[in-house]
């Protein structure tokens, strides 16, 4: 009973074992690149330019070196595979080609002196990394020499870097975790090591170093009690960065500061840990270090020793994505397909469930439909009006380039670095008004035009805005916009300047008739137009009367006064009538007086 309790639950566990210890396996894989062999396994050669774009694969996670010698920590230039403790060609007419990385001229790597496979070298290995030197000797992958006639050493003064970096850029699966090695630190050497996310923006940064001793000659820009240690003469200092917020997309390394020398060497180098383990060195034929060579392996870029394929589809179970797929199936096979191990009739990358082109013939390019659209721009060729666009370029929905994303094509856009769908052009001309520096194309620049949407054509003063008759006036303001009156004269007030107004006294008689053209503004006239206030027919000018009518301009005394408005003058008494009116008084007041006499006499 109990032995067969046993097998009962050696049954139900065995998959649960078998599982966790493939998974143990995976998180206990850690590869180092020694740079022992190159991302196709084949052998380094001495002084070896390695482009930049051979990526070694730790699994899922892509690495490529180079240097920056532009300060954009982007790697632009080769890396120099190194043999360890090299001498040849020291000094020899002006070429340096070689790396120290030997202490008394024997090589040594990672503190390992131990040489256990009898190669005459420590057991981390026999190359390395080193900067660009002046070296006539150097070489390509081809095998073919090239006179580097250029350095682009890390040092651009003993105290100061130089524009160039070493640069690690990561690919596919990126790590939070890193940790390498960098050699020959003595004499104060010190160089700081920066992580950069995919955005560009720093995560973490430490110096490594400075190492130095006393026997040292100088001591002048970094002092001995600084040092952490002494001269690492020959062997590596290891630095690593652990447990990153946010994922790595460069390693960046530049020089700080030195007593002396400065030289730039790199070595053993883990990518996605936190620690360098020279005997777990990244095998570029295992990619994964499951122990199946990449070309037998089911599963090239995730471990699984037991190669287990449970639909047969030849994807194994671990990397699998669609782990149930029919028998006989076509599956797609790259590795780094999101779709890796689901059926895929025609072969083209695209899920048959999604895939709008389920019959595309075998090895086009397709898009994400899964559609042939041989120039790569997402647009199906059956649809692409511009069918052969540029590789990269930004496309709208006809397939057809368009730079600024505003859905028209470049070819028939009039800004076609600014988004403007509308295509607005006041002016008319092959400029969009989005990116033309003058909308209206009145020649004023529209950061100075004071009337940026004048009408095409327009006369327009020094601010941009319509002067018609470019009197230094615009239209808006002008009393006479047609005709120039700098001076906007206006006598009579009603907003038509004179030498545009038909009747500048605004009499009611037009200026063409008009014989008194200025007269006073609101004053009463003649049909010849000259005041005529009391409307006699006759110009005041003339009327012997002019605030009373008199048309007969009649004058009795010829005084030029009309007798209409002439004064009448107060009668005069002659002498003899004086005389007369004097006795008339005199007789009626002796009546008076003899009338009160009586009067008293009778009483």
């Amino acid at each position: 009973m109990l032995a067969s309790g046993s097998t009962y639950l050696r049954f139900l566990l065995g998959p649960l074992l078998g599982l966790l210890l493939g998974l143990a396996a995976m998180a206990s894989h850690s590869a180092t690149i020694n740079f022992e062999l190159l991302p196709d396994s084949s052998d380094p050669v001495d002084d070896l330019h390695l482009p930049i774009n051979y990526v070694f694969q730790d699994g899922r996670t892509g690495l490529s070196f180079g240097f920056d010698t532009d300060g954009d920590n982007i790697a632009d230039t080769e890396a120099v595979i190194e043999e360890h403790g090299n001498t040849d060609d020291v000094f020899s007419g002006g070429n340096v080609c070689v790396g120290y990385t030997a202490q008394g001229g024997t090589p040594r790597d990672h503190d390992l002196t131990l040489d256990g496979d009898g190669d005459g070298y420590g057991d981390g290995g026999r190359w390395f990394i080193r900067e660009k030197k002046i070296c006539n000797v150097d070489k390509d992958v081809a095998g073919n020499t090239i006179n580097q006639a250029i350095a682009y050493p890390l040092v651009g003064t003993l105290s100061s870097a130089s524009n160039n970096s070493f640069v690690v850029t990561y690919s596919n699966n990126l790590p939070t975790n890193l940790a390498g090695q960098m050699w020959d630190l003595d004499f104060g050497e010190t160089f700081l090591a920066e992580v950069y996310s995919e955005a560009g923006a720093l995560i973490a940064s430490k110096t490594v170093g400075p190492y130095c001793s006393a026997s040292d000659s100088t001591h002048i820009r970094v002092p001995l009690n600084t040092c952490l240690g002494s001269n690492r003469d020959g062997l590596g200092a290891d630095f690593f960065f652990a447990n990153l917020p946010t994922p790595a997309k460069r390693l960046v390394i530049s020089f700080v500061i030195t007593n002396n020398g400065g030289g730039f060497a790199f070595d053993n180098f883990n990518g996605t840990q936190a620690f360098v383990d020279v005997n777990s060195p990244l095998d570029p034929d295992d990619d994964d270090g499951d122990g199946a060579s990449d070309g037998n392996d089911n599963c090239p870029l995730d471990a699984n020793p037991g190669q287990d394929d449970t639909d047969s589809d030849g994807v194994g179970d671990v990397c699998d994505i669609c782990a149930n797929t029919p028998p006989n199936s076509v599956v797609v096979t790259d590795p780094y397909s999101p779709i890796y191990g689901c059926v895929d009739n025609d072969g083209d990358g695209v899920l048959n469930g999604v895939d709008q082109c389920p019959f595309t013939p075998a090895n086009d390019p397709v898009n994400t439909d899964g559609c042939t659209d041989n120039d790569g721009d997402g647009v199906e060729d059956t649809a692409d009006q511009c069918p052969s666009t540029p590789a990269g370029d930004p496309v709208n929905n006809d397939g057809c380039t368009d730079t600024d994303g505003d859905g028209i094509a470049d070819s028939a856009d009039n800004c076609p670095v600014v988004a403007n769908s509308d295509q607005a052009n006041l002016d008319g001309d092959s400029v969009g008004d989005a990116c033309d520096t003058d909308d209206d194309g009145d020649l004023v620049k529209d950061i100075d035009d004071q009337c940026p949407n004048t009408p095409s054509g327009a006369v327009v003063d020094s601010n941009g805005c319509a002067d018609t008759d470019n009197d230094g006036v615009p239209d808006s303001e002008d009393c006479c916009p047609n005709v120039s009156n700098p001076g906007q004269e206006d006598q009579d007030g009603d907003g038509i300047g004179d030498v545009c107004d038909d009747d500048d006294d605004d009499d009611g008689v037009p200026d063409s008739s008009d014989q008194c053209p200025n007269t006073p503004l609101g004053a009463a006239v003649g049909s010849d137009g000259c005041a005529d206030t009391d409307n006699d027919g006759v110009p005041d000018s003339e009327d012997c009367c002019p605030n009373v009518a008199n048309p007969g301009q009649e004058d009795s005394d010829g005084d030029g006064i009309g007798d209409a408005c002439e004064a009448q003058p107060i009668p005069v008494m002659g002498l003899k009538s004086v005389l007369l009116m004097s006795g008339l008084l005199f007789l009626l007041v002796f009546w008076w007086r003899y009338r009160m006499l009586m009067s008293t006499t009778l009483k």
